[in-house]
């Protein structure tokens, strides 16, 4: 049976709202708190929980990291963010001015060591660090569309790897955005592939360097084989963890420079015209809208969701 990587996405995400509860449904909790994201979070999603979804799991605000806010006094606020430099030095900002009772920090994929030791060293300097409930890394570095379709969200990926004017630097920060969402994708779905590639190119570079990273998860003890494991089991190690290769799924990874037909000659779908003409974007797509009547009123957009049940879609898509 085929695994349905959006609602698996989901589950994650409900599980992280519901601080202090295990349930995956939504409306497992009804502690309420206020969930703060960056835009790349944010973009994460909206595709798998809308804003009913969220009042279900207790949300009460939901904001964007580099908004004005105002304090909360007497609710507890989730982080969900990138960890960067910038998302960090904002929550150390909100924790010493005070303007939450106590925090989850989530990040989207792994939080690098200095990265968590400027945060603790922040919190303990400012005797604010009784605030911090929890920091923990989600591997939700990705964008689920569909039950079988999901995205880097990485746009300009393949420019900023393969222009003349682009440094080694630039090239190995984007090939990490790619493993990081890679990365994120296999531990939520549970899967231990077999990675492969042709040789040279950005795809040996992303294939190597995800390959180092489960490595180093399998390698760190029985916590990093559990992020590959159903059934969670502790004291798994990763010899016990590995799989016949029977079991294991295949991940091949291509650059785009091997099929360059596909961005002009595509599947004749209804989600495919969608992209092209109506300039869908995480599952929301602009529809120019004219009026009937006889007013004299200049044709305006408007903006469809894609919402779970459309027979419509689900039938020709």
């Amino acid at each position: 049976m085929t695994q349905n990587v959006q609602e698996t996405q989901r589950s994650s995400m409900i599980r992280m709202l519901n601080i202090g509860d295990a349930s995956e449904s939504l409306g497992g909790t009804q502690s309420w708190k206020v969930l703060i994201s960056d835009t790349f979070c944010q973009e994460v999603g909206f595709p798998l929980i809308k804003v009913g979804g969220l009042r279900s799991s207790g949300v009460t605000l939901h904001l964007n990291i580099n908004s004005e806010r105002l304090p909360v006094l007497d609710t507890p606020t989730v982080y969900f963010v990138q960890p960067t430099p910038e998302n960090v030095a904002r929550i150390v900002k909100d924790v010493e001015k005070g303007f939450y009772p106590n925090i989850y920090v989530n990040f989207a994929s792994t939080a690098p060591r200095n990265l968590l030791e400027q945060l603790a060293k922040e919190v303990i300097k400012s005797g604010t660090a009784h605030k911090v409930a929890g920091i923990f890394d989600r591997y939700l570095s990705f964008t689920s569309l569909s039950p079988t379709l999901f995205t880097l969200n990485l746009p300009k990926a393949y420019e900023a790897v393969h222009s003349p004017a682009a440094s080694d630097r630039d090239i190995q920060q984007h090939i990490e955005f790619v493993v990081d969402g890679l990365l994120s994708v296999l531990v939520t779905t549970k899967s231990m592939p077999i990675i492969r590639c042709p040789p040279g190119g950005a795809a040996e570079m992303v294939a190597r360097r995800l390959d180092q990273r489960i490595r180093e998860l399998l390698a760190s003890g029985s916590a990093g084989a559990d992020l590959f494991s159903d059934s969670g089991v502790r004291g798994s190690t990763a010899a016990t963890m590995e799989p016949s290769a029977s079991q294991r799924p295949m991940l091949c990874i291509l650059d785009r420079d091997v099929d360059l037909v596909t961005m002009l000659n595509h599947t004749w779908t209804y989600q495919a015209m969608a992209q092209d003409f109506l300039g869908m974007r995480l599952n929301s797509m602009l529809v120019p809208v004219t009026d009937d009547n006889d007013t004299p009123v200049p044709p305006y957009t408007k903006t469809y969701s894609l919402e779970e049940g459309d027979t419509f879609w689900e039938a020709h898509a």
